[in-house]
């Protein structure tokens, strides 16, 4: 679905805002380390030669915008379980977008967005490394490159 996220199977949530139904969701690409090491999950139990995915000086940093939002919502990764036929993903590997969701139809049976709203509502989703962000719009998100993310102090 875009340019800029593609190459890097990694992203992480650096910040979310929603005002006045404009969502924005900022995200930092996470690189696999070169530099291997011994993780210790449990006592006796370890894995071997694991490269951590970290955020460094080299990580892109994306601004993803979503204007007209009806609903959203924020799963932490471990949590998230999608069924088999649970939704067609028409487009993107971290920013998807969905048709027939389980989602949206939980969303516009469960509200008056039939009723008050004329645009056809749409599913999209972030598919994040750590969180799952569903977004429930009638328009298409924005997305730009943040060039400095050190010196941006607000959306």
């Amino acid at each position: 679905m875009s340019d800029l996220l593609a190459g890097s199977e990694w992203w992480f949530l650096e910040r979310l805002e929603y005002e006045g139904a404009l969502l924005k969701v900022d995200i930092a690409e996470g690189i696999i380390s070169s530099n291997a090491e011994d993780v210790k999950i449990d006592e006796g139990l370890s894995i071997e030669e694991a490269s951590p995915i970290e955020i460094t000086e080299k990580s892109k940093h994306v601004r993803i915008q979503f204007p007209h939002v009806l609903a959203h919502q924020i799963t932490d990764e471990s949590y998230w379980a999608a069924e088999v036929g649970d939704t067609k993903e028409i487009d993107g590997l971290i920013l998807c977008q969905h048709t027939d969701s389980a989602y949206l139809e939980y969303v516009t049976k469960n509200s008056l967005i039939d009723d008050l709203v004329d645009d056809p509502p749409c599913h999209y989703s972030l598919n994040l490394a750590d969180d799952i962000i569903d977004v429930i719009t009638t328009a298409k998100p924005s997305i730009e490159l943040i060039l400095n993310s050190n010196t941006e102090s607000s959306f």
